[in-house]
């Protein structure tokens, strides 16, 4: 009987192991997404900021 229980125990234990393997794995997964929709949106910004000096400098050139 306490051989048996063993058994459950430990696949109960192994199947637990496996739910928080899962969660941990599509946690991080959410994570890397979203650091990488965060850094999209800082390159593009940066693009934007790129442009934006290149268009003064070039109207400052035009004015001098």
């Amino acid at each position: 009987m306490a051989l048996v229980r063993s058994q459950e125990q430990r696949q109960l234990e192994l199947l637990r192991h496996m739910r928080c393997k899962q969660e941990r794995r599509s946690w991080c997964s959410r994570f890397r997404k979203e650091q990488h929709k965060q850094e999209q949106r800082r390159s593009r910004c940066r693009k934007e900021l790129h442009m934006q000096e290149q268009q003064h400098s070039r109207r400052k050139e035009l004015h001098s």
